[in-house]
């Protein structure tokens, strides 16, 4: 996510229409906002070592302070944010420059004694709490995602080590016992991982992850991939490779719905690129091509003449991609700006329809 300079998250819902501004209190700068699964809730982590989460009001139209939530204890600036499906209740997962994985779960808050009669008691409000922790690399985590409902409770990381984990719990409905499922270099000797995202397609494909990567002695030579998980090996391995020049920030893996095949998005120092490759249902199960036969680089962010002369076939900087629940639309930023982008039905290449200022 990109970050934001001010204590306030400001929003818009199109350039024509108000602008809606969501108080969250931090005292620094905030890493990362994610919205739970309904869009009902929002949570945000910061440089002040503290995750806050926000809630709609009941008519869905403003944001309830009185019952936004504070969260603590960390020893670190917190980089990234991420929901659980709430199928598995009202989970977070958070991960640290320490190199520390949180996971946090709304729990029902403990019975305290009333002032006036110690006799009874009452019961606080739900709240979250830190469920389980770990520390296993050495460095960073730069990314973290919960594994789509149909795979289990499981979260992949990105660390700077150049290597992702994952992990899954021992049992739902006890959060507090997790297990190092797997762990695979992703990144030369040096490297980092930079970003993740899990396949969105169906239970009937083997678990997939679109990895970016960053070379820290050249940039130019960073990567991105996908890696395949391995029934007959129960090991994860190498792909597909992505033509990317400089390091990948952020991807995106899109919803199938329906499609016949998958589209990833990067974004990287150079813009922001689409890949497609196929997926073909025969029978039992579905078989993934490794060959990427759809390209596309979107590299106008900005709208204004001048740029676009001087500099026509130069991509601009974006940090972050994020795909509509359709995997229809995609959204970009950079330089302090959101573009929107959709496929024109004509002529079948991704075209900017709207910009976020």
């Amino acid at each position: 996510m990109m970050d934001l300079e001010n204590d306030d998250f400001k929003s818009q819902k199109s350039c024509s229409e108000d602008e809606k501004i969501i108080s969250t209190l931090h005292q620094s700068f905030i890493t990362d906002i994610a919205y739970d699964h309904y869009g009902r809730r929002l949570a945000t982590c910061s440089a002040d070592q503290t995750v806050r989460i926000v809630e709609r009001t009941k008519d869905g139209l403003g944001w309830d302070d009185e019952r936004a939530q504070k969260i603590g204890g960390f020893n670190s600036q917190i980089v990234k944010v991420a929901w659980a499906h709430p199928e598995y209740g009202q989970v977070l997962a958070c991960c640290c420059d320490s190199g520390e994985v949180v996971v946090l779960e709304e729990q029902e808050g403990m019975e305290t004694p009333l002032a006036n009669n110690s006799n009874k008691t009452e019961v606080s409000g739900y709240k979250f709490r830190r469920k389980w922790s770990t520390r296993d690399g050495n460095g960073k985590i730069n990314d973290i995602e919960f594994a789509p409902r149909h795979m289990g409770m499981k979260i992949a990381t990105a660390s700077d080590d150049g290597v992702v984990r994952i992990y899954v719990a021992s049992d739902t409905l006890d959060l507090s016992h997790w297990q190092l499922q797997a762990k695979f270099s992703v990144a030369e000797l040096g490297g980092s991982a930079t970003c993740l995202s899990w396949n969105k397609g169906t239970q009937f494909e083997v678990p997939m992850l679109a990895i970016g990567t960053r070379n820290k002695a050249d940039a130019k030579l960073s990567s991105a991939h996908v890696w395949r998980y391995h029934k007959d090996t129960r090991q994860w391995a190498k792909f597909i490779e992505f033509d990317c020049r400089h390091y990948t920030s952020d991807i995106a893996w899109a919803p199938v719905m329906g499609r016949s095949y998958h589209l990833i998005a990067t974004a990287s120092d150079d813009g922001v690129r689409i890949f497609k490759f196929a997926r073909e249902d025969r029978g039992e199960e579905l078989k993934i091509d490794s060959h990427l036969d759809h390209i596309e680089v979107l590299k106008s962010n900005r709208d204004d003449d001048k740029t676009k002369r001087l500099n026509a076939d130069a991509s601009l900087k974006s940090e972050c991609v994020q795909w509509n629940v359709a995997g229809t639309i995609l959204a970009s930023s950079g330089e302090n700006k959101v573009t929107l982008w959709r496929m024109s039905p004509e002529t079948g290449h991704w075209q900017k329809f709207d910009s976020l200022q």
